[in-house]
């Protein structure tokens, strides 16, 4: 599966280091064959992009909310892949709209909607098989249970499944300081006050913290060794491994708790359709 990445500069990073993803039915761990970094993203390039794709599965990584992705529909247009969008794709497909009146509620031209649908009908002849996507709250529940957006993309795209995070979903680095003395985990400690996570015993011991602002998700480490690390690192972060310097990271986060690729809670924060 080729990860194409957008709006998560540490995305790509990721993948070429750590080369596998967690995904439902359990137990299933895709094999990460290729990341690319996209600095635009378009629903009119993504779709492109699949129709010119030999790869069965695709991997999408950019911003989400509940209601859908939130990537312009064309370059320049303000309206997003979101729940309007949804809809007014699904009217047009299922003749309960017209061309002119769709065009008019996404804010685009006529013209360039009958290019977006004459896109979509090649994605949808495809058949693809699995969208993997990791964007934010994509794959969110309603009161009924229901994954409104992801059946809905589905539906359009006429892929096999969909499967993205019901929460927030990250990627960042981070530098880990290795200790040299129990002053630098005090110094460390006192910096953070009450770390993320700190696992292990004296002499074993993994501390992790971090700081959100927006979008924004920054971490520090510390590590009583190197070895310590690569060991965490290969508890949490599957298909690759921790060598030195910074370590990228990948993972969801819930109520302020990290929860990493290969912790079980992972895959029971994903949704999959069907």
């Amino acid at each position: 599966m080729k990860f194409y990445c957008y709006q998560h500069p540490e995305a790509a990073p990721y993948y070429r280091t750590f080369k596998q993803e967690p995904s439902l039915p359990v137990p299933t761990m895709l094999s990460v064959t290729a990341a690319e970094a996209w600095t635009d993203m378009t629903l009119s390039k993504l779709l492109r992009t699949i129709v010119a794709s030999s790869e069965r599965d695709i991997g999408i990584v950019c911003h989400g909310e509940g209601s859908g992705l939130e990537i312009p529909l064309v370059p320049g247009a303000n309206t997003l892949f979101l729940d309007q969008a949804l809809v007014s794709f699904k009217e047009l497909f299922v003749k309960t709209t017209s061309l002119e009146r769709a065009a008019e509620l996404l804010k685009i031209a006529v013209p360039t909607l009958r290019e977006l649908m004459q896109l979509f009908e090649k994605v949808r002849a495809k058949r693809f098989g699995r969208l993997e996507l990791r964007a934010c709250s994509v794959g969110s529940l309603d009161g009924e249970g229901r994954a409104l957006a992801l059946r809905a993309i589905r539906e359009l795209l006429a892929c096999e499944s969909v499967c993205a995070p019901q929460t927030l979903n990250f990627y960042a680095w981070s530098p880990v300081q290795i200790a040299k003395s129990e002053k630098d985990w005090e110094g460390w400690l006192k910096r953070v006050i009450k770390p993320a996570l700190l696992d292990g015993p004296r002499g074993r011991r993994f501390g992790l913290d971090y700081t959100a602002s927006g979008r924004s998700i920054k971490f520090m480490a510390m590590a009583d060794s190197l070895e310590v690390a690569r060991t965490w690192a290969g508890t949490k972060l599957p298909g690759g491994s921790y060598e030195k310097g910074n370590l990228s990271l990948h993972g969801m986060l819930q109520g302020g708790n990290l929860i990493f690729p290969l912790d079980k809670q992972y895959l029971k924060l994903l949704t999959r359709v069907p």
